[in-house]
């Protein structure tokens, strides 16, 4: 073999050997602290399919301060190699307290995520608490969030408060059936008088919401729901309407005389607005007609 040959041979068996072996060069650039090029070495490896690298991968990015490249390698870490489900939620909680620290809250939620993909519930429900204490969760993230909070939250106090939040977030993602039984959990364990008047302002919003949406289809059950408000709350705005509504289901299936009883409570409020006073006003001034349910429609404030 030529010279030039054997060159050019020994050049591509060692340039093939570095590029086969980015696992080995982000060890040595890791040790000596050259931790961008160990990242980049690293990712390398891990395009090349080495699932063992992502341990190393999601510690070089976390010391560099990229916490998302970080969250990510630890998970998939637990999902590649099950065996190393407990290194990856480790990192994953580590992750979780440097985003913490940080303020970023995307890492923060993802690391979450990465540990609910895992299946690690106590870590879970400490990352969901740190969530909690740093954003104002509203809707689905409310609902999605504050059980796994609350689960990891020893203080009685603060359990009360995320439980009702977490039917406050249930309520407002539409989810009232779901958020009844909590709303009146609430109200059970809460010495608070704040959270007692927001459960029970909750509560009674809920059973109005569904009260309506049960009406033109069932105006038996509407009643119950319709109640169910007035038990809570008979005085506030919502109260008065759910008046309005309990006359309306009455009237529906019949009873004239009780849907009068009804308007004519929600009209003597000593606290009704004028627009609450006018629908109940009418209702009544059209019972002399004998109205059938299809006349009447859902009042919307």
């Amino acid at each position: 073999m030529s010279a030039w040959r054997l060159s050019l041979a020994l050049l591509l068996v060692a340039c093939g050997g570095a590029a086969a072996d980015h696992e080995r060069l982000g060890d040595q650039a890791y040790a000596s602290g050259r931790l961008g090029e160990a990242l980049q070495e690293y990712r390398e490896a891990a395009s090349e399919g080495r699932t063992r690298v992502y341990a190393k991968l999601g510690q070089a990015a976390l010391r560099t301060g990229d916490l998302r490249e970080a969250g990510e390698a630890y998970r998939r870490l637990g999902q590649e190699d099950p065996p190393r489900v407990a290194e990856a939620a480790n990192g994953l909680e580590r992750v979780a307290h440097a985003a913490d620290r940080a303020n970023d809250l995307v890492a923060l939620r993802a690391a979450f995520d990465g540990l609910r993909t895992l299946g690690q519930g106590r870590a879970v429900g400490r990352v969901a608490l740190q969530l909690v204490r740093r954003t104002e969760l509203r809707g689905e993230d409310a609902a999605d969030l504050l059980p796994f909070a609350m689960a990891a939250t020893p203080d009685a106090g603060t359990q009360d408060s995320l439980l009702t939040s977490y039917a406050l977030g249930l309520r407002e993602a539409g989810r009232c059936v779901e958020a009844t039984p909590v709303f009146r959990s609430a109200l059970r364990r809460s010495l608070d008088p704040s959270l007692q008047v927001d459960a029970r302002g909750g509560l009674a919003g809920c059973a109005f919401a569904e009260g309506q949406s049960t009406l033109l289809r069932d105006p038996s059950r509407a009643e119950e729901w319709f109640r169910a408000a007035l038990a809570v709350d008979s005085t506030s705005e919502v109260g008065r309407l759910a008046f309005i509504g309990l006359g309306d289901a009455r009237l529906a299936q019949g009873d004239l005389f009780g849907a009068a009883i009804a308007f004519q409570a929600a009209i003597s409020a000593s606290v009704v607005t004028d627009t609450i006073r006018s629908a109940a006003a009418a209702r009544l001034n059209a019972l002399a007609s004998a109205p059938t349910a299809d006349d009447h429609q859902p009042f919307t404030p």
